[in-house]
């Protein structure tokens, strides 16, 4: 694997529940579609060149998802403070007061939504290995995903033969 690698082949590619993209000369995962992680058009148009069942976007754009369409970002969109109408005129103190409120309230939501979505990937994460793990403990398996109950108890019943070996039973 060379770490300059310019990534010129790329080739779509199912991802746990999603798709992405992958570099055909590297293997790297150049994107998925999954939560706030997106790739571009551009680079989905590009992956379909090497796959003749993908369906190509409409529009190569390098802002736009290329799976779901959703606008891409690096940064949440700035709020300005507001303290002046569209006409240029000086807004009342108490008009900019409250701006400053709610944009210290947006501030505080984004933060709180980052820690639900990093939650989210850890408990996602945690699902995954555990599906692998139900998987790989049966032939056939490798295509079927249990439902959480039948994945929970695998997985207490893993945990109570692990104690078992452990006593001595």
């Amino acid at each position: 694997m060379s770490d300059n690698c310019e990534h010129k082949h790329v080739r779509p590619e199912v991802c746990d529940q999603t798709l992405g993209v992958v570099c055909c000369d590297c293997s790297k995962l150049l994107g998925v579609c999954w939560g706030d992680e997106h790739f571009s058009e551009s680079l989905w148009n590009r992956a379909c060149l090497n796959d003749p069942d993908c369906v190509k976007c409409k529009l190569n754009r390098d802002d736009f998802c290329g799976l779901c369409g959703a606008y891409i970002s690096s940064q949440p969109e700035p709020i300005e403070d507001l303290v002046e109408d569209e006409d240029g005129a000086p807004l009342p103190e108490s008009v900019q007061k409250q701006c400053r409120e709610m944009k210290a309230k947006i501030d505080a939501l984004r933060e709180e939504v980052a820690g639900f979505e990093e939650s989210f990937a850890l408990r996602d994460k945690a699902d995954m290995r555990a599906i692998k793990m139900w998987q790989a403990a049966a032939p056939g398996r490798e295509l079927i995903w249990p439902d959480h109950a039948d994945l929970v108890v695998f997985l207490l019943e893993r945990i109570d033969a692990l104690e078992d070996r452990h006593h001595g039973k």
